[in-house]
């Protein structure tokens, strides 16, 4: 048997696993838990690398300042992606018809009150 037909065997062998309702809800709340939990610890890790970029960038020399230039980069660009998947889970919520909220955003943040 050839990959190709192993690969189109497998996926047919999943497809009543995956059109059933109850495994969808099950992995939409395995997401909801893993990105609920996970990515505000991330976020917060990827602002105290940018917070500690700037720290050497600004009290240190010239090799120093080169590496506070990349530790400031890649922080701001980590800041960037993992709040992007704060909306990439909405999108996925609203395409999907999902009910309830993935991502609870705390209300000190929006400054809205539920």
């Amino acid at each position: 048997m050839s990959l190709r037909s192993k690969i189109v065997v497998g996926f047919a062998s999943l497809s009543p696993v995956i059109a059933s309702a109850g495994y969808l809800d099950d992995v939409a709340t395995t997401f909801k838990k893993v990105i609920a939990t996970v990515l505000p610890a991330f976020i917060g890790l990827a602002i105290i690398g940018f917070a500690y970029g700037l720290f050497v960038y600004l009290k240190g020399g010239a090799e120093d300042k080169e590496k506070g230039k990349t530790l400031i980069f890649w922080g701001g660009l980590s800041i960037v992606v993992l709040i992007s998947l704060y909306g990439i889970a909405g999108l996925l919520q609203t395409l999907t018809g999902a009910t309830g909220t993935i991502i609870n955003v705390p209300s000190v943040v929006t400054g809205l009150h539920q």
